[in-house]
């Protein structure tokens, strides 16, 4: 394995004309060793550029500004809703489930966020000291968000189309089995009117 210079791999950073699998195959080393040494550059002050990962870059500008807003911690409606020319919140709902389920989408926001050290293992434990924060506020949202990422919660829609016509169906219907069991019961139905009887 060839020794990693220095010198030559910030310029490289800074001209970002190659990926971090080229850099790793010019040195003879490992992506990971490639990826340790901007960390140490980046503390040194020697590289502080963001760089941004493959898989974002592979998305088209809509899907990019839908991951930055996901990632800037709007759901996935509200960033349809910003990437998108959604003409209702029913579409851009519809586009932002479709979105958040695909691999690429999922993968490059946690390359995205893992590029600036937000790793799930660091925001399980930023999340969990605010679970036991002493104000009951920030705990019960601390706690609404762990519930958010086990995926506790999910829309579930429901759509009903009711005529006018099934529901004097439904009320007529209805008559005739409060008639049958009056009868049933010998209860004069004349008694009854108007008190919990539906007309057609």
């Amino acid at each position: 394995m060839r020794k990693i210079n220095d010198k030559e791999l910030i310029q490289m950073l800074k001209e970002g004309n190659m990926t971090q699998k080229e850099m790793a195959d010019h040195f003879g080393c490992s992506e990971p060793a490639i990826t340790k040494r901007k960390k140490r550059y980046r503390k040194l002050g020697l590289y502080n550029e963001f760089e941004v990962p493959e898989t974002f870059r592979n998305l088209s500008d809509k899907e990019q500004r839908f991951v930055l807003a996901r990632v800037e911690g709007k759901n996935q409606t509200q960033a349809a809703l910003e990437a998108f020319e959604c003409g209702t919140p029913g579409s851009a709902r519809s586009i932002g489930s479709q979105l958040a389920n695909r691999d690429d989408i999922q993968k490059a926001m946690s390359e995205l966020m893992q590029e600036e050290g937000l790793t799930r293992r660091n925001r399980v434990q930023v999340l969990k000291r605010h679970v036991y924060a002493n104000d009951p506020n920030v705990s019960l949202k601390a706690l609404d968000q762990t519930w958010k990422l086990e995926g506790l919660y999910t829309e579930k829609h429901v759509h009903a189309h009711i005529s006018y016509a099934d529901c004097v169906k439904d009320l007529s219907e209805l008559d005739r089995e409060i008639e049958q069991l009056e009868n049933e019961l010998g209860i004069d139905g004349d008694d009854s009117k108007g008190e919990g009887q539906f007309i057609s």
